[in-house]
């Protein structure tokens, strides 16, 4: 059976971790840049939470 609960919230995390990878590569450091970097890693520990408890209360996959 497949983990549907692991391959969505993880899809949406790696990219939300690939979007602050590059742009802390290609983006100079402007002055309010450290706040949307930390905005980002805040929104890729909810995803983890949300997906998380996802998990927990309705399983691995089958009825979303």
């Amino acid at each position: 059976m497949c983990l549907r609960t692991v391959i969505i919230t993880g899809t949406i995390s790696f990219a939300l971790l690939a979007v602050i990878l590059v742009s802390g590569v290609v983006v100079e450091a402007t002055p309010g840049f450290e706040y949307l970097e930390f905005g980002l890693a805040l929104l890729t520990l909810l995803v983890i939470l949300v997906g998380s408890y996802w998990f927990v209360v309705r399983g691995p996959g089958g009825r979303m």
